[in-house]
């Protein structure tokens, strides 16, 4: 095995190892989660997303399932990518979180068009993959 974790052989290529390195690196500049600090910037990230699929996580520091699933949100954002996605922290951002009634983290809202159509409470990968879907369906 060679240091860059993989099996290296005669029959690796130079493009081989170019798109490896360049999945890696994809994942560096293309996740892009947006922490909101304030509830006016979730009105308007909200707002002015439309056309576009708004995902937002209402989460806490003290919270461990919510920061044992930032990992998997910031990959979901760098996989799907023609969604926008938002960290809320409810403790710094309490007016956001009143606004949207979150009663348990952690939390995650699907927008479409300004409209909720999505909520997902608890950290399952595969039921806010579910919701993004179906809210993208909606478009």
């Amino acid at each position: 095995m060679s240091s860059f974790g993989t099996d290296l052989d005669e029959e690796t290529t130079d493009s081989d190892i170019q798109s490896f390195f360049f999945s890696k690196l994809r994942y560096c500049f293309i996740m892009a989660v947006i922490h909101v600090k304030k509830s006016e910037e979730v009105d308007t990230q909200i707002q002015g997303n439309q056309g576009k699929v708004v995902v937002i996580d209402y989460f806490a520091d003290w919270c461990g399932p919510c920061v044992g699933f930032t990992p998997t949100f910031e990959k979901m954002s760098a996989d799907i990518t023609n969604a926008v996605f938002l960290k809320v922290n409810v403790d710094e951002c309490p007016e956001a979180a009143e606004s949207a009634s979150i009663e348990s983290i952690p939390a995650f809202h699907v927008y479409v068009n300004g409209v909720r159509k999505e909520v997902v409470v608890g950290a399952s990968e595969a039921k806010l993959r579910d919701a993004i879907q179906k809210a993208q369906a909606s478009l």
